[in-house]
């Protein structure tokens, strides 16, 4: 398979309307909960009609050739939980919709194209958020405190500049916190390198 032919005729959100039902798509009551397609080599831009996916939690597209700008239709999926679309060739920014993902606990985004600053506005329930390997630029948010339920951030290899904010010492639940490979300036804050909770910066 070379591209997302799952959404062809009737209606995405019920099961028995993919055609590879049996293969990376879960359901519970003929609706779709879970679709995962890692390593296949998908590259087809028919992600819009991710909207149609009500039911969606899972969505892993990780390890495909996507480029492009991540589909704005991922914020109409609001019982998401965890999203994995790593190693492929996705650019732009976040779009500014995923906050209203409330139930996302995982997203994934390492290892793509993406460029520019990254949103002050963030699902409040995210636990495990790894946005390395990409391009980003600018400050890290000091809004990223405000989510409380951070266990890792993995802002690695980006092009973030400025000092680390204090305020994620205010993060009670970081295990895992890296930074490095970036041109970010000043001193770790007290809190943090103080802190035995924390095993990597």
């Amino acid at each position: 398979m070379t591209h997302l032919e799952l959404y062809m005729g009737g209606s995405v959100d019920t099961c028995s309307s993919l055609r590879l039902a049996s293969r990376g798509v879960a359901c519970f009551n003929n609706r779709v909960t879970e679709l995962r397609l890692p390593q296949l080599q998908v590259s087809d831009r028919r992600t819009d009609r991710l909207s149609d996916l009500k039911f969606l939690t899972k969505l892993s597209l990780r390890s495909n050739s996507f480029n492009g700008t991540i589909p704005s239709a991922l914020s109409q999926c609001k019982l998401l939980r965890a999203v994995s679309l790593q190693y492929n060739s996705l650019s732009g920014t976040l779009p500014s919709g995923i906050s209203n993902l409330t139930d996302l606990d995982i997203l994934n985004l390492a290892q793509n194209h993406l460029s520019g600053e990254i949103s002050r506005d963030h699902p409040r329930n995210i636990k495990y958020l790894d946005l390395s390997w990409n391009s980003s630029s600018g400050s890290v948010p000091t809004s990223i405190a405000n989510l409380s339920q951070h266990q890792l951030i993995n802002l690695s290899y980006n092009r973030f500049s400025g000092e680390i904010p204090a305020s994620f010492s205010e993060l009670q639940q970081l295990q895992y916190l890296w930074l490095d490979y970036n041109v970010l300036e000043g001193t770790l804050p007290s809190a943090l390198a103080n802190s035995s909770s924390h095993n990597s910066f």
